[in-house]
């Protein structure tokens, strides 16, 4: 097996990958293309340069990878992270990805990440990050978080580049309605501060946390509950006519929201959150995955040995809640606390070794992998086999 690789993937890299990626389709138009074979084009007829790009930089190929540790450089653009998070999940589909957006260094503004070797050095504005050969389990979920008032429905809201905000909602179980018989909406900023004065929760506005719905009601079915329905993000402050304003980039820079009628779907609900302390969340989320895995294991019809335990596992929190919640962090090979989490919904599980298989790969092919997105008020478990 390939040894570990660091990388670091800013802008620039992403247009370099996207021009070679370019290049690239157009010289194999021809039988070429025939000479690189991929997954996607087993199934399109045809080579996504950009993927094969991608990988010939990053110096491994898909079944190189297994598992990867990203960190992300709190002075990115709001859309860089997305986009090479995207570009991993494309190039290493069934790896095992997680990791974390750094908290910034306040003595060291735009010096928060450094990238080892010979070409390394102090990077910004993009993920360092670590390609491992080995497999990697993952259980990320909501911690120190609670949600209060009703699940409101979003009449306005401007999530374009450098606004996310909320302009207008109304409660779903309100009765009021104006004389052509439409629900009232009222100023999003103003009903949230009075909706937590009534839940005793802090009224600054970066006390409260917004929960945007990453799918439909429908969708959201089939997603890990908590951070598969929800991704929140942290309130700035009320503007003058009462809207209410989020810190950073907001959905549309994560692609949770869009602007109505350009791409996408609008924002058509949204839930108030208020910080916690829950100090079992790590304890619930270890149970809850050793469960799953173990019944994933006797599912299978091979029989295996013993199950074998993770030789280490991280801790990754991003928010308020998790740094409050987290206190004993000696249980754990390492803790990281920045301002997000990366990773997967819910439970992700990679290839186990032959040893404790729980699936036959030549059977059932390989096992789905969800989305690698940003998380906050979250934590992330990642079990290295």
């Amino acid at each position: 097996a390939n040894p570990p690789t660091a990388f670091f993937l800013g802008e620039t890299e992403l247009e370099e990958a996207g021009a070679a990626g370019y290049r690239l389709q157009e010289e194999l138009h021809d039988n070429l293309a025939k000479n690189i074979y991929t997954e996607y084009f087993q199934k399109h007829g045809k080579t996504n340069g950009t993927i094969v790009a991608g990988r010939a930089m990053l110096g491994r190929g898909t079944n190189d990878v297994h598992s990867a540790l990203l960190f992300v450089d709190p002075a990115t653009r709001n859309a860089v992270p997305c986009r090479v998070l995207g570009l991993l999940d494309a190039c290493y589909p069934n790896a095992v990805k997680v990791g974390a957006i750094a908290a910034a260094a306040s003595d060291a503004p735009g010096r928060s990440m450094v990238l080892g070797g010979r070409w390394g050095g102090l990077r910004n504005g993009g993920v360092v990050g670590l390609l491992l050969p080995g497999y990697a389990d993952s259980s990320l979920g909501l911690c120190g978080c609670e949600p209060f008032g009703p699940l409101w429905e979003v009449f306005e809201s401007d999530v374009s580049a450098g606004a996310s905000m909320i302009r207008k909602i109304a409660d779903p179980g309100s009765r009021d309605v104006d004389p052509d018989g439409r629900r009232v909406s009222v100023p999003a900023g103003e009903a949230l501060v009075a909706e937590a004065r009534t839940a005793n929760v802090s009224e600054d506005a970066k006390d409260i946390w917004l929960g945007i719905p990453r799918l439909s009601m429908r969708l959201a079915k089939g997603q890990a509950s908590g951070l598969g329905e929800w991704a929140l993000f942290r309130g700035s402050r009320v503007t003058p006519e009462g809207s209410f304003m989020l810190e950073g980039g907001g959905p549309g820079a994560e692609g949770v929201g869009t602007v109505a009628g350009k791409m996408g779907r609008p924002i058509t609900r949204m839930q108030g959150f208020r910080s916690t302390v829950d100090q079992g969340a790590l304890g619930r989320m270890q149970m809850a995955y050793q469960m799953e895995r173990l019944t994933n294991r006797h599912s299978s019809e091979a029989s295996a040995p013993e199950v074998r335990r993770p030789w280490l596992t991280l801790v990754f929190g991003g928010g308020e809640g998790p740094r409050q919640s987290i206190t004993e962090e000696r249980l754990y090979g390492g803790v990281f606390l920045g301002s997000g989490v990366l990773g997967a919904p819910g439970i992700a599980m990679a290839e186990i070794p032959d040893e404790d298989s729980v699936r036959d790969w030549s059977r059932d092919g390989p096992p789905p992998q969800r989305e690698t997105q940003v998380h906050r008020q979250a934590v992330g478990l990642l079990m290295l086999y």
